[in-house]
Order: structure tokens, then sequence, then C-alpha cells
């Protein structure tokens, strides 16, 4: 009988991991370490960090309200595809 809660305690765990949407968070990060890339190499670096600081603040912001909107599963496709994403027009694709 123990055998069987671990298996089935397993399965489950399995399931849920495998299926998990990126952050909010991790999405944003992603997302400010593709634009921090493919910044130009001339660009003022400070000022390019304080541009990366404010978008990670509202992008945050926003993807929460849009997962909100759009449900989990639509969700975590999108989250899955941006986070694959190694260029800014591939996440921006993303839908």
């Amino acid at each position: 009988m123990k055998m069987r809660h671990l298996f089935v305690s397993m399965l489950l765990a399995s399931a849920f991991t495998v299926g998990c949407a990126a952050s909010p968070e991790d999405v944003c990060d992603h997302t400010a370490k593709l634009m921090a890339k493919e910044m130009p190499a001339e660009a003022d670096k400070a000022k390019s960090e304080e541009v990366v600081k404010k978008f990670k603040e509202e992008c945050v912001k926003s993807v929460k309200k849009r997962k909100e909107n759009m449900g989990y599963f639509k969700y975590r496709t999108q989250s899955r595809c941006i986070m694959d994403a190694s260029t800014l027009a591939a996440a921006t694709k993303c839908k």
C-alpha cells in the first residue's frame, strides 16, 4: 500500500513539474536579457541598465494581468514560447 502511495505521489509531482508555466518574473527577466543583448554596443551602459530596470518593473505588472485575463493554459503556452525565444523578434511573435 505504501508503495502505491509513493508511486501516485511521484506521478502527481512529475505531472505538476512538467506542466508548469514560467512565472511573470522569469518571463520578464528573459525578455530583458534579450533586450540587453540586442542593444547597440555604443549605447550608454548606465542608461541601458536604467531602461531594462524600468522595463522589468512594468513588464511584471503587465504579464501578471495578462496571465489573469488569458487563463492558465494559454499563458503557459505563451510563456514557454517566450522562454524558448533566442531573439526579441521571436519573443514578440509568441501568442
